[in-house]
């Protein structure tokens, strides 16, 4: 049995930009086959103009990260890829989160 609480959170969602640095001709292809990267069974990609999210286990998520971050840097040889991480006890979905961020923009 583990301590870390982390691992009970049903549901992590992270927002993710990855910004590979290099030659200027291939940064936005890079940009895409990261994005693609994310993508995997146990995880919801929800590409966006400045970032994308990505939802599921924190485990899955992470995973996610990692391979869309080495995607982009196997070619460029340089990245930087930010990442905001949100858990909570009971988790949360896309779907949640969207209506959040509606109920906001309605304020």
């Amino acid at each position: 049995m583990t301590d870390d609480p982390l691992q009970h959170t049903a549901t992590a969602t992270a927002e993710i930009a990855v910004e590979p640095f290099g030659d200027e001709d291939i940064r936005d292809e890079l940009i895409v086959q990261a994005i693609g990267a994310l993508d995997g069974p146990d995880v919801e990609v929800h590409p966006g103009l400045m970032s994308t999210v990505v939802s599921g286990s924190l485990d899955a998520v992470l995973h996610a990260v990692q391979r869309a971050h080495a995607t982009a840097y196997e070619v460029a040889g340089r990245v930087i890829t930010s990442v905001r991480l949100e858990s909570r006890d009971g988790g949360i979905d896309l779907a949640e989160r969207a209506r959040q961020l509606d109920q906001t923009d309605a304020s």
